[in-house]
């Protein structure tokens, strides 16, 4: 019934549902429970990108249980696959938090590795090879740090030393988020213009020796 319901919630796009949601992660950890770690990232993904900031601050809280975060960030890499205008923001996000890999879980970085692989996330390749280095990924989860360059498309071509990647480090979350969520809107060309332009495509469009006969039409129809 539970799954039931948070389904019809996804459906519904009820924003106002994510943080109750969050909270049953817990189960997984209280009681092992693998029905929400496994079904309840789905329906995040269908919720939507309205449920990023409580998924971000439920993933950032280390209050929380290991394996209640991992689902945090699982739903997170779910909306940024079924919403692909959100892939950069979801990838600034867990990049952000692996950022932090000296004072998480290994597992936990394993997760977000993967995830940000899951992602196609190359921009985080930087930060990646830096948790990798410092031996805080569990490679349990998802290998070694040769295994993600190949799974990322940057593996280094054969015969040629491996030498540090040099990546532009993902966006402050935030204020991608922010960037995402406000963006610039359009200017959007009056109906005048609109006819003005096809109008001026259209006489364009005719044969060479009579274009310049076709523009004076244009000015003196304007005029």
């Amino acid at each position: 019934a539970p799954g039931h319901a948070w389904r019809a919630l996804a459906q519904l796009r009820a924003v106002e549902a994510a943080e109750p949601l969050a909270q049953l992660f817990a189960r997984i950890d209280d009681w092992d429970d693998a029905f929400v770690a496994e079904d309840l990232p789905e329906a995040f993904g269908m919720l939507g990108p309205g449920a990023i900031p409580a998924l971000m601050a439920y993933l950032a809280d280390d209050s929380h249980g290991l394996w209640a975060r991992v689902a945090a960030a699982h739903s997170l890499e779910r909306i940024g696959a079924r919403h692909p205008d959100t892939r950069e923001p979801v990838a600034a996000v867990l990049a952000g938090q692996l950022g932090l890999f000296a004072q998480e879980d290994p597992a936990l970085n394993g997760s977000l590795v993967a995830y940000l692989v899951d992602l196609r996330a190359v921009e985080a390749a930087d930060v990646i090879q830096q948790a990798f280095a410092a031996e805080q990924v569990d490679e349990m989860v998802v290998g070694d740090w040769k295994k993600v360059q190949a799974l990322l498309g940057l593996q280094p071509r054969l015969g040629e030393p491996g030498r540090p990647l040099r990546i532009a480090k993902a966006a402050a979350p935030v204020r991608t988020l922010q960037k995402a969520a406000h963006p610039t809107p359009r200017a959007q060309p009056s109906a005048l213009d609109q006819i003005q332009t096809g109008l001026a495509q259209t006489l364009t469009g005719s044969a060479p020796d009579a274009e310049a006969g076709g523009k004076r039409k244009h000015h003196r129809k304007r005029k």
